[in-house]
């Protein structure tokens, strides 16, 4: 047994001269699998074959890596090189002012689970659309429900959000299907949905459009009438697939088997001399990993492509308008990066246009990404290194982290999503404000560490998206927030702003006014952190985060509203605590809290005319076996000369059923009503939603409910 173990080990770990099988066909070419953080351009694919080359050299490497890379209970990566760059009133009076949906950028519209006009609000809660009638106030009733329901009968899914425009409400979901075998396995198959509802007639929606099509739904924008989506298309090879594929017996090529592969084998069976020579090989083979894996690439390469002799057996990506399927993207639609990936999917940028909703198009990234950001003219996706070469991650130096960004102009109002450029920038760059468009260029944060707090400090990158192929990188700050990691980012026109923390908050304020020479101008240290920034007019910043000592120790959730006219000298004016942290266990107390808009942008409601403000906030205590707890909504007054004043909150709790067994209201939803444009001081009003239902108050004086509605 012990010597059948050792020669196997011998053998792959010392191999070097494995003859290439016969029956494999003529050599392969050189083939592009080098990571080249040089050649960032994408290229469209002139023919199938092009798309089909490009999945084979990604499946090749990702089945090198699951026979080799996997040794000895570790990873081993292959060092790469990185560049140092009821009936419903249709004619009902409308509100004349009110807020939606809290975005990055005005007129491009995010998903959420909350959208409305003046007269209507739609909800989304457990795959239901509630509909209700929200104007004027007093009359406020439900007046549809719209049950969603998944295709076909082995299937399940989430709706993820909606999208309002006009008269037609679009409902986007992350869907699933799989086969019907009788295996231990079952094959999944995800898909996005787009269902496209016309509402004219609000107590009676009605299904005008169903568009699927392969991939996870990553997010959307909706921008200019038109609405496009990234979802991550498999490749459509199933992991019992892969698994096989991976572990078969390809001639000539032998896997890099551990002892604990043979069920037979015993931990006692060996010494430590027996132990000692495995690892000896072990290291041998990790000394040599580059050369092991290159190869034998060409000898995968050639064996798949006997498993896989045309592009139908990827089972290209799909899309279907619910009577008839056809490809999601033709081949010249797809681009392909020059980097070979890890991550052999289909990326698919949709777009859904037209008055109905009802036409679709798309283009594809032959890769995967898994952040977007949109202006109101282009689109760009950000692929990490931590994405697209996981190995990176497990090794023992751990590969330098950067982030590739390609550029997707929109087109004009009947135009077409068109490739433009690529960038790069060393680090992560993991949240759509760590992005922003300006006069031709793109502002990039980024941080050197998967883990984000670096000894070097963290970058901001400016770019200019015009340049062809390749952004030209026009000017950059670094070395800012050493040791820290970055909590939050904002940049709008010519100004921007990070918080980063480890035992303080410092505010750093950059000045963009040049994009050659983009500079860091301020910083602010005060203690805790700031999770989300939020501009209050040209000068201020409202932000919610944590408050905390000077020895790092987080007290309790914060308020803050800076002064940042002089960007040398940022100021905080105002402060409020929301929550205050206590554990005193001597004394059986404590208490803690927590806001969805520590993370969600989408759950905080500002209206600047008014200075009110809607923070959702879930607060628990107990105190010698007392326990209250407090889930609603607070609201607030702040503005640039005024100082946070707590007006009041909205609690949900009368509507959750008594037999529910969660406690907490997941209220996290707000929007501001006022009967006449720019009159805040009176008939202003707050509508919040629930889980449970959803309720109006008078704005300024939150305790006056007017109405409610239980879902």
């Amino acid at each position: 047994m012990k010597k059948w173990l050792l020669c196997v080990f011998s053998c792959i770990a010392l191999c070097g001269c494995t003859e290439r099988s016969s029956d494999l066909g003529a050599p392969v070419g050189e083939m592009a699998l080098e990571f080249s953080s040089h050649k960032l351009a994408l290229s469209q694919a002139n023919s199938c074959d092009d798309y089909r080359a490009h999945m084979l050299d990604s499946l090749a490497r990702e089945i090198a890596y699951e026979r080799f890379a996997y040794v000895g209970g570790r990873w081993y990566a292959v060092d790469e090189a990185v560049s140092e760059p009821g009936s419903a009133s249709n004619d009902a009076p409308k509100a004349g002012e009110f807020t939606e949906t809290n975005v990055q950028e005005a007129g491009a519209d995010e998903l959420d689970t909350v959208k409305n006009d003046g007269n209507y609000m739609y909800s989304l809660r457990d795959n239901e659309v509630h509909i209700t009638q929200v104007w004027p106030p007093e009359e406020m009733k439900e007046v549809a429900v719209i049950a969603l329901k998944m295709d076909g009968a082995n299937s399940y899914g989430n709706a993820r959000g909606l999208m309002l425009s006009g008269d037609k409400l679009l409902v986007l979901s992350s869907e699933s299907s799989w086969d019907d075998t009788d295996d231990w396995y079952r094959n999944y198959t995800n898909r996005t949905v787009v269902r496209v509802y016309d509402v004219s007639d609000h107590a009676s929606p009605k299904l005008t459009k169903s568009h699927q099509f392969s991939g996870w739904l990553e997010d959307a924008r909706l921008i200019k009438g038109r609405l496009h989506v990234v979802s991550n298309a498999e490749m459509g090879v199933s992991w019992y697939e892969f698994y096989n594929l991976a572990n078969a017996d390809i001639p000539g090529v032998p896997k890099f088997m551990t002892p604990w592969a043979d069920e037979n084998w015993e931990y006692s069976d060996w010494s430590s001399e027996d132990w000692e020579a495995y690892h000896k090989r072990v290291d041998e083979w990790y000394d040599a990993r580059e050369a092991n894996i290159n190869k034998y690439l060409p000898y995968i390469r050639a064996w798949l492509e006997e498993k896989y002799a045309s592009v139908d057996d990827f089972k290209w990506p799909k899309y279907s308008d619910g009577d008839h399927a056809r490809d999601a993207v033709s081949c010249s639609d797809i681009y392909i990066p020059s980097t070979t990936s890890r991550d052999n999917g289909v990326l698919l940028i949709s777009e859904i246009s037209g008055d109905g909703f009802d036409k679709y198009s798309a283009r594809a990234l032959s890769d995967s990404g898994w952040l977007i950001y949109a202006s109101t003219e282009n689109l760009y996706v950000v692929s990490n290194s931590s994405y697209w070469w996981s190995d990176c991650m497990f090794s023992e130096d751990a590969c330098k982290p950067y982030s590739h960004i390609h550029h997707f102009n929109l087109g004009a109002d009947d135009g077409q999503v068109k490739y433009i450029n690529s960038a790069e920038v060393e680090g992560m760059v993991n949240d759509q404000f760590k992005m922003s468009e300006y006069d031709g260029h793109l502002r990039v944060v980024s941080s050197p560490t998967y883990w984000g707090n670096s000894p070097t400090g963290h970058m901001l990158s400016v770019f200019d998206i015009k340049t062809p192929e390749l952004m030209e990188l026009t000017g950059r700050v670094e070395g800012f927030g050493k040791n820290e990691s970055v909590y939050a980012a904002r940049m709008f026109g010519k100004k921007g702003y990070v918080v980063t923390f480890e035992n303080t908050d410092p505010l750093f304020t950059f000045d963009l006014s040049d994009p050659k020479a983009p500079k860091l101008a301020g910083e602010l240290k005060i203690p805790g952190y700031s999770s989300y920034i939020h501009p209050v007019g040209e000068n201020h910043l409202l932000t919610i985060g944590e408050d905390g000592d000077e020895t790092g120790r987080l007290t309790g959730m914060q308020l803050q509203l800076f002064d940042v006219t002089d960007l040398s000298n940022p100021v905080r004016k105002y402060k409020t605590i929301i929550s205050q942290d206590k554990d005193d266990y001597e004394n059986d107390t404590y208490s803690y809290g927590w806001s969805d808009a520590m993370y969600d942008h989408h759950a905080l409601n500002y209206h600047e005319g008014s200075g009110l403000l809607a923070v959702p906030i879930n607060i628990s205590s107990w105190k010698k076996y007392d326990y209250h707890h407090f889930s609603g909504m607070l609201i607030y007054k702040v503005g640039a000369d005024h100082d946070f004043e707590l007006v009041g909150g909205v609690d949900h709790a009368d509507l959750v059923p008594q037999n529910d067994r969660y406690w907490w209201t997941n209220l996290n939803r707000a929007r501001f009503y006022f009967k006449d444009a720019g009159v805040y001081d009176r008939n202003a009003y707050v509508y919040t939603i629930s889980n449970h239902g959803i309720k109006v108050n008078d704005a300024n004086v939150p305790k006056n409910e007017i109405a409610s509605v239980k879902y």
